[in-house]
């Protein structure tokens, strides 16, 4: 389906939609799914016993058609079609640039080899890895951007398997092996340490820089440390700081879904002793700017002049950045609803060609929702990336 929800009882109350859903620009976020069709029958799912019992009725395979029945948050219900599709969620991608000397690659997660189910992080990185070696990555004047933003960490054998059969790990693939000098090592409950090598005879041949913010945790935070240690620089703001590592066993299975159990095992460290925690990895602070500093704008309900609302706060951050306003007149962004912030969604809704009311209405917030998906999508609006792009042509 292409959604991300939560349960609010048995029905599914939109938190996103992701673009390449079928359902992206159909419904979105705080709509409630409140039931299926089922051969003509709408089937609520207030009514029935179990979330497993609403999954079931959700169910389909690629290329089937479904019909939801959706309410809205002014309380109108509609029943929207929409394809079951493949929902791209890569942990690991490429974004081509338009550069010839500098290759991108993107870690929102890492995941690790699970048969039948996902090849792993580290061996999707190295397909991009050898793909760009062969066009991008030819000699010292080039280089590598890793992008950890927002990557809260996960399987720690898509960073380094220990030379088991499995694919080798990221920093196998980065970084050279050197019996003396472990990249990062793990300390566990019971005072036992794990040392981690690299797998290379000597650096690659180009550089690498790599970006990080606040939300780089856990293993991505392995993973900038490993790198920073042999010289490779870190761009953006500091890494959360999360010097722990967790370990999961496998519970169960049900209705297609596994459950975990995740549990705390010990503490990591770089440069033989030091944690994030009490030394947080030197980073070269970029500010980031626009609309890559702001949260998703929610709809509640109709907004007009002289509410006070504090939904309208992300709205009125919004429209300040999309029409790229200055200090001299941007509007307030407290959720007051004053003349100016009417005046300037009355220009947002005469730019989209609607009806112009002055409201911030729903139809306005859904215009507002996918022009905020397109702009957060758009590599020219990342100030972090552009500003580290313009420190490497200089």
């Amino acid at each position: 389906m292409g959604i991300n929800f939560t349960y609010e009882d048995f029905n599914l109350r939109v938190n996103d939609v992701y673009a390449t859903s079928d359902l992206f620009g159909k419904i979105f976020p705080n709509d409630l799914i409140v039931g299926v069709i089922e051969d003509d029958e709408t089937i609520y799912f207030d009514l029935l016993d179990s979330t497993t019992e609403v999954l079931t009725y959700l169910d389909g395979e690629i290329g089937d058609e479904k019909e939801i029945v959706v309410e809205n948050k002014d309380g109108v219900t509609s029943i929207i079609s929409f394809e079951y599709v493949v929902i791209d969620t890569a942990t690991t991608y490429s974004v081509d640039l338009g550069l010839e000397d500098v290759g991108y690659i993107k870690i929102d997660k890492f995941v690790g080899y699970e048969e039948g189910i996902t090849v792993g992080t580290n061996y999707i990185f190295n397909e991009i890895l050898k793909s760009l070696e062969s066009t991008v990555l030819m000699d010292e004047e080039d280089t590598l951007i890793i992008d950890l933003r927002d990557n809260p960490g996960g399987d720690l054998t898509a960073l380094n398997n220990l030379g088991t059969n499995l694919s080798p790990g990221i920093t196998q693939l980065l970084l050279p092996y050197d019996a003396n000098h472990s990249i990062f090592n793990l300390v566990n409950n019971e005072d036992e340490i794990t040392e981690y090598f690299g797998g290379l005879t000597a650096l690659k041949s180009y550089d690498i820089k790599v970006l990080v913010n606040e939300n780089t945790a856990s293993a991505s935070e392995v993973l900038a440390a490993s790198l920073n240690d042999y010289g490779y620089e870190l761009y953006g703001y500091n890494t959360y700081g999360k010097g722990v590592y967790q370990n999961s066993i496998y519970l169960n299975e049900i209705q297609n879904v596994r459950y975990y159990l995740t549990y705390t095992e010990g503490v990591w460290n770089y440069q033989t002793d030091k944690n994030v925690i009490t030394d947080p990895l030197l980073v070269n602070q970029i500010d980031q700017e626009g609309i890559l500093t702001l949260d998703l704008p929610v709809y509640e309900q109709t907004l007009f002049i002289d509410v006070v609302d504090n939904s309208l706060i992300d709205y009125q951050k919004f429209l300040n950045v999309y029409f790229d306003l200055d200090e001299g007149s941007k509007m307030r962004e407290d959720g007051y609803f004053d003349q100016i912030t009417k005046n300037w969604i009355e220009l947002y809704q005469s730019e989209k060609g609607m009806t112009i009311t002055g409201e911030l209405d729903l139809l306005t917030s859904q215009a507002i929702y996918l022009d905020y998906k397109l702009l957060s999508s758009d590599i020219s609006e990342d100030a972090q990336l552009q500003a580290l792009l313009s420190l490497l042509s200089v």
